[in-house]
């Protein structure tokens, strides 16, 4: 059946999808659980929809999908899936990265033996442990490569990144908000003026970097308190000896 799915999306100029034992075993539970209940649905009422089983598992994802088919065996259960436009679009999504497939036997709803097919696919959240801190060490060692002074965290900026890096995971694209400079120098009052970036990794391993185009800035004569600036940190960027305020927060997929 993954051979069947490769080969599918192949034909419309898609790469294969990689198996995913989280989803493998998300699918599996699935299954079983339509065939304990005798109930062929998306969404069941021990186990709730999807969305609801993966975070049950811990699974981190920024999109997710699901297929279900009900037939006298896998192959003919797939082809069903297949000839549906709404499952059809879930198997050649370009989004998705990952694959998870179970399957289950067990008594219809009538009393016929069937095998319930479950399809399940997403983009998962993948990142270290700390990857704001990795970020943030980097950034450092570079700095410390130029004799610049290490930059000062900012937990007020911390919430601003961190609000504006989980905005961006939901909309499903790499596009700051206009107003984030602005938000920056509401949250740290002493900031002189405050510019955004944002970069994800895609998967050929070229970062790809959003500016916020934006720059919110006051009046140095009327500042209270020392000079500070906050500034994204991309290729060509000046950095300066000055102190700097930055936080950045990543999320990777792939």
């Amino acid at each position: 059946m993954e051979q069947a799915i490769a080969r599918l999306r192949a034909s419309h100029g898609l790469p294969a999808l990689q198996r995913d034992p989280e989803l493998d075993a998300t699918a599996e539970a699935h299954s079983k659980e339509m065939a304990r209940l005798r109930t062929f649905a998306h969404v069941l009422p021990t186990t709730g929809a999807l969305g609801d089983r993966l975070r049950a598992r811990g699974y981190a994802f920024r999109s997710s999908a699901e297929n279900i088919g009900l037939s006298s065996d896998v192959g003919t259960a797939h082809e069903a899936i297949a000839g549906s436009p709404a499952h059809l679009g879930n198997l050649l999504d370009p989004r998705h990265r990952r694959l998870g497939l179970g399957a289950a036997s067990g008594l219809t709803a009538d009393g016929a033996e069937g095998v319930y097919l479950t399809e399940v696919f997403a983009v998962p959240i993948i990142g270290s442990s700390d990857p704001a801190g990795e970020v943030a060490r980097f950034i450092e060692r570079e700095r410390s490569k130029r004799g610049l002074p290490p930059l000062q965290r900012d937990a007020a900026l911390d919430r601003v990144a961190d609000s504006e890096i989980h905005a961006t995971a939901l909309a499903d694209q790499m596009k700051l908000d206009q107003t984030l400079t602005k938000r920056a120098l509401r949250e740290s009052r002493d900031l002189s003026s405050a510019g955004g970036g944002a970069a994800c990794r895609e998967r050929a391993g070229r970062a790809r970097l959003v500016e916020e185009p934006d720059r919110a800035r006051v009046d140095p004569h009327r500042r209270r308190g020392p000079v500070r600036q906050l500034q994204a940190v991309r290729t060509g960027a000046p950095l300066g000896a000055a102190p700097l305020w930055a936080v950045i927060r990543r999320l990777s997929s792939f």
